[in-house]
């Protein structure tokens, strides 16, 4: 859309190729086994999970961790499943401030099939994000299964489709992470990894980029 808005590039051939996703790899498990996935890291069964990702370095504003902790805090208090909230975080060893919250921290992850193991037990993934080209985690996400909460800016909104398979909130906006967390709790959503599949896959990209090395082969 920037592209189309440019007075210098308006009317020029332009292309979206995005990080492709390893959708062998994150995978929507079996029902039956996303109890054992649970188990295996030590995530009670009964409980509903709220996956956040945080980050060493709260500071950086686009990272938005502000809207994160106000909108956790606020959604404890007015949640279906306020009794048996569970939140569950990645991305850092240790949490020096819970904001007030019971965290279950995993720490750092490095293995990809623990992250991808991590999502699929979550039941949505929030995401606080001021800015981004694309958000890998959130694709990877989806590609397990699980939904997503997120403002709605940048390569986020490229990657979910409004009150379709995931949430897009207002930027800025805690409340509004809130009403999606809310909207997410009964939501009959569809096409949450199927997204994914069909224009993040390693072979949905690859056919980008021979769609335009086509293109590129005409235009000489």
């Amino acid at each position: 859309n920037n592209v189309r808005r440019s007075t210098v590039f308006n009317g020029s051939p332009h292309f979206i190729v995005p990080n492709a996703v390893n959708t062998d790899q994150f995978k929507k498990p079996d029902k039956n086994k996303k109890a054992d996935i649970r188990k295996s890291l030590g995530i009670p069964n009964d409980k509903y999970v709220v996956l956040v990702g945080l980050k060493a370095d709260e500071r950086i504003p686009y990272n938005g961790m502000e809207y994160l902790w106000d909108s956790l805090k606020k959604y404890k208090k007015v949640s279906e499943y306020k009794d048996k909230l569970c939140i569950v975080s990645f991305g850092v060893e240790t949490i020096s401030d819970g904001h007030g919250l019971d965290i279950y921290n995993l720490g750092y992850i490095r293995d990809q099939d623990k992250l991808a193991n991590i999502y699929a037990a979550s039941d949505v993934y929030l995401v606080s994000s001021l800015e981004d080209s694309f958000n890998q985690t959130v694709a990877e996400c989806m590609a397990s299964g699980t939904s997503v909460v997120a403002f709605d800016n940048g390569g986020i909104a490229d990657i979910i489709d409004h009150k379709e398979n995931g949430y897009l909130a207002r930027l800025r906006n805690s409340d509004d992470l809130v009403e999606g967390l809310k909207y997410i709790e009964n939501a009959e959503l569809k096409n949450i990894r199927e997204k994914i599949v069909d224009n993040f896959s390693f072979k949905a990209v690859s056919e980008k980029f021979m769609k335009i090395a086509s293109a590129i082969n005409q235009e000489n």
